[in-house]
C-alpha cells in the first residue's frame, strides 16, 4: 500500500510542477508590451479600427500584423 501511495504523491508532484510550467510558458507567449520593432505595425493595426487588447498579445500576432504592414495590407 505504501508503495501505492508514493507512486500517486509522485505522479501529483509531476502533474503540479507541469501545470505550473504551463501557466509560465503561457504568460511568456502574452507579451503585454508591444515589442519595439512591432510599434508601427501596431499603430496602424489600431488606426484601421481593428479592436485591440491592451492586455498584449502573443508575439505571434506581432509578427502577423508586421508582416501585414511590411506588404502595405494593414
Amino acid at each position: 500500500m505504501e508503495n501505492v501511495l508514493k507512486r500517486v504523491e509522485k505522479l501529483e508532484k509531476a502533474h503540479l510542477h507541469s501545470k505550473t510550467e504551463r501557466v509560465i510558458f503561457k504568460r511568456e507567449l502574452m507579451n503585454p508590451r508591444v515589442p519595439e520593432w512591432a510599434a508601427e505595425a501596431y499603430d496602424s493595426y489600431k488606426k484601421a479600427g481593428f479592436d485591440y487588447d491592451e492586455r498584449g498579445h502573443s508575439m505571434d500576432f506581432y509578427r502577423i500584423i508586421t508582416l501585414l504592414h511590411n506588404q502595405k495590407l494593414l
